[in-house]
């Protein structure tokens, strides 16, 4: 994963962060890297939407 070289977090913590995001509210779309086409690539398609 991309974010585990970039940051230097092992897969388990990597995976934990995009679980919080998805659990705070974002929405997150999982594409094929457009480079190799095999490793995922998670994209933020949506914000939380606010609670009045």
């Amino acid at each position: 994963m991309a974010i585990c070289k970039a940051t230097g977090w092992q897969r388990h913590s990597a995976h934990a962060f995009l679980s919080g995001l998805r659990n705070a509210g974002y929405v997150l779309e999982r594409r094929a890297d457009p480079a190799t086409g095999k490793d995922a690539v998670y994209c933020i398609t949506a914000e939380p939407e606010a609670v009045e």
